[in-house]
């Protein structure tokens, strides 16, 4: 029998629980963006006129994640090229740009990781919002992990990642329920 003290039906808990990292692992994603930025490894020139009126900043970080993303590819060719190009060079500007070129590829590979695991949450919520006959939280997690490779690497994830522990994303009793379906 599930331990949670309400009476929340068991699919809820899941997709609750599925939700919470969806945001979180958008809004790292955002960090990582944010920071690259900040770092001045990333350039946000111009006017966007894709984007509505006005936009807030998480439509902003999102917008242009999306575009990264869309280019990612291209992206990784031409600074991989780069980087390729200029391993051995002992000119001080150039080592000074290939690091900065592989620190920008290593937060690129980031925010896909990030972006590509919240949108396999979706389908995540959805089969387990399907399962409302089974009481026990875990069992729908288990199940609905079982032969998924990539939800179970998702899962791992949420229990391993620092920021999720530091952040206190999942409550005791949801880290509970995920560890035991990991388990099963």
């Amino acid at each position: 029998m599930p331990s949670h003290e309400d009476d929340t039906p068991a699919w809820m808990t899941c997709v609750d629980i599925l939700n919470k990292a969806k945001v979180e692992l958008i809004t790292e994603a955002m960090d990582t963006l944010n920071n690259e930025i900040s770092e001045k490894r990333i350039e946000v020139n111009g006017s966007l006129i894709t984007l509505p009126e006005r936009p807030n900043d998480a439509d902003r970080d999102m917008f242009i994640i999306t575009r990264m993303l869309e280019e990612a590819p291209q992206i990784k060719e031409r600074y991989g090229s780069f980087i390729q190009t200029n391993l051995e060079s002992k000119d001080a500007n150039v080592v000074m740009q290939v690091e900065r070129g592989k620190k920008f590829l290593m937060a690129l590979e980031q925010i896909e990781l990030l972006i590509n695991y919240s949108t396999y949450i979706d389908e995540w919520m959805q089969d387990a919002s399907v399962l409302a006959n089974i009481k026990d939280p875990s069992e729908i997690m288990a199940r609905t992990i079982a032969h998924q490779k990539a939800r179970e690497e998702i899962l791992v994830f949420m229990l391993e990642s620092k920021t999720f522990v530091k952040e206190e994303i999942f409550t005791d009793e949801e880290r509970r329920i995920l560890s035991k379906a990991l388990k099963s």
